[in-house]
């Protein structure tokens, strides 16, 4: 068995109105109660319903081994004039996929509808194709959540259909490093 990778650094991120930043373990409270705890933003991810504390720090855990062992995973979404923790976004391999990178998000409910899904997604992308050097981002999402459609066709992804994954029906969203287009992607 393979020791555990000693902390890499994390990479920020920035842009107009978030900063992407390592998750901490004095996050996973805070996280826990805006995404985790929460059932309408719970319903659009796998499990369909809020999940316990346990799970959100087995979560946590998971994201550091991705930045440990692979380089990429998801980050802390915080407001830039707050430090405010909203959610998080960010890039991961995706488990019985090879091949695949997702970018994914969720964001606590009160931050909704303001662009911050979009911005942080968008970012995700950039730093995928510019700094991690991959060659394509996939993304899913459940057919009825149109909101997070919408988010995927604005940072330029396109709909290529549906797939059976992480034991949900999805559709899958997928770009390539060349249809990066800086006006799609800031």
């Amino acid at each position: 068995m393979n020791p555990d990778p000693a902390p890499r650094e994390v990479p920020e991120v920035v842009t107009e109105r978030l900063r992407l930043r390592r998750l901490v373990e004095g996050d996973v409270d805070r996280w826990y109660r805006i995404v985790f705890s929460d059932p309408e933003v719970m319903r659009y991810l796998p499990s369909g319903v809020p999940v316990g504390i346990e799970r959100t720090r087995d979560v946590f855990r998971r994201f550091e081994d991705g930045w440990n062992r692979r380089g990429v995973a998801p980050w802390g979404v915080e407001l830039s004039a707050s430090g405010e923790l909203i959610g998080h976004c960010g890039l991961r391999h995706v488990e019985g996929r090879p091949g695949d990178v997702e970018v994914l998000y969720a964001l606590g409910r009160e931050h909704w509808g303001r662009g911050y899904a979009t911005e942080a997604a968008a970012a995700s992308v950039r730093f995928g194709f510019e700094r991690a050097a991959l060659e394509r981002i996939v993304a899913f999402a459940l057919p009825r959540n149109s909101a997070s459609r919408r988010v995927l066709e604005k940072i330029g992804m396109t709909h290529r259909g549906r797939t059976r994954v992480f034991g949900i029906d999805a559709v899958l969203y997928g770009i390539e490093r060349g249809q990066l287009e800086p006006e799609a992607v800031s």
